[in-house]
């Protein structure tokens, strides 16, 4: 595929090989955390000790906002309702990023990409809550 194909504008294709193993490592990536999570909850200490699930979170963390700034970055195939000629390759980045901001898909990669559990770790560590530990 030559790379006027790949990024035509300088936006991704979403036709692309490699766009499309980038989507599929998500999805692996999503089910592996389906299974690592509970495992950690279920059988690790409270303070993980080995580098994997010390870093997985923010591995994680960090390849998912990449997934989101490469959604802003990738073009759309038009539908009926889109206002383009049905199957022309979206390219204008504003309305890439417009339907992508507009869209569930975002709204879910936030709720999914912000570090809930770290940051919720981080505040019950803090000095706000030790005389409440302390009751315990």
């Amino acid at each position: 595929m030559a790379w006027r194909e790949r990024c035509p504008s300088g936006v991704l294709n979403p036709q692309d090989p490699c766009r499309k193993w980038w989507d599929k490592l998500v999805v692996i990536l999503v089910v592996a955390d389906t299974l690592i999570v509970p495992f950690q909850l279920a059988y690790l200490p409270y303070r993980p000790r080995s580098f994997l699930m010390l870093t997985w979170p923010w591995l994680l963390t960090l390849f998912f906002a990449a997934d989101m700034f490469l959604s802003f970055r990738t073009g759309y195939i038009a539908g009926s309702d889109d206002g383009e000629r049905p199957g022309l390759l979206v390219t204008d980045r504003a309305k890439i990023a417009r339907r992508y901001a507009h869209s569930w898909t975002f709204i879910l990669d936030v709720v999914a990409t912000f570090p809930w559990s770290q940051i919720l770790i981080g505040v019950a560590e803090s000095s706000l809550f030790k005389p409440w530990k302390e009751q315990a």
